[in-house]
């Protein structure tokens, strides 16, 4: 990607299509002597190795980029991104890079620190998962429309990182930890139904541990 002079760029994400056929990079730029700032997708070809055609978000760079780094996701069947940014998500048509209507950000969540994007695997749901803080808003991604707050326990002495669904895909596990003093004193995961949003009780884990895996 060419920039005019005076202009720098920093990667903020990079996300693999769940087909495996194309990376997203995530790129914030920087004009040094204003300070303005756009944003680019930038999709990768994996069989080529090539870079595609970008997809500006620069007319929303003001809303887009939190000063943290981007959480992009993909839905299941490769065909829609979803951009995590300061007021809004964008979803994005990755066949055409057409930036469809934004989904407002609730304002219960504490933005500074920006929030984790997870799709359910059945592609109806998109969850927001706040980083500092203790809600998870699901999404409606047919209608773009963010349906009510699923209420964690433990804020302001657990911080939420992020979502991954359990194989079979009904179970949302939110991975969150405790912290005091810039020190991580304990964690857990807490299963969320997909279904009802009905929240599980919570499984402790060693401190320390930051993310979920699931074997096959």
């Amino acid at each position: 990607m060419c920039l005019p002079r005076g202009w720098h760029v920093m990667q903020q994400s990079v996300t693999v299509a769940p087909d495996g056929k194309t990376v997203y990079v995530t790129y914030e730029s920087v004009n040094n002597r204003t300070s303005r700032k756009s944003g680019f997708i930038i999709p990768v070809g994996v069989a080529s190795n090539s870079e595609l055609k970008p997809i500006a978000v620069s007319g929303r760079a003001a809303s887009v980029w939190t000063g943290n780094a981007l959480d992009f996701a993909i839905s299941p069947d490769s065909q829609t991104g979803y951009l995590a940014g300061l007021r809004s998500v964008y979803p994005i048509d990755l066949r055409t890079g057409a930036v469809l209507p934004s989904v407002p950000v609730p304002a219960s969540h504490n933005l500074d620190f920006g929030y984790d994007l997870t799709p359910s695997p059945d592609g109806q749901r998109l969850y927001m998962i706040q980083n500092i803080g203790s809600t998870v808003v699901p999404v409606d991604t047919a209608t773009s429309t963010a349906l009510p707050p699923i209420q964690l326990a433990g804020w302001p002495h657990w911080m939420l990182d992020e979502g991954v669904f359990a194989p079979g895909g009904k179970t949302l596990y939110v991975l969150s930890y405790a912290s005091s003093n810039s020190a991580l004193q304990a964690g857990r995961m807490t299963p969320i139904n997909g279904a009802t949003g009905r929240v599980g009780k919570p499984i402790d884990i060693p401190a320390g541990l930051d993310g979920i895996v699931f074997s096959p």
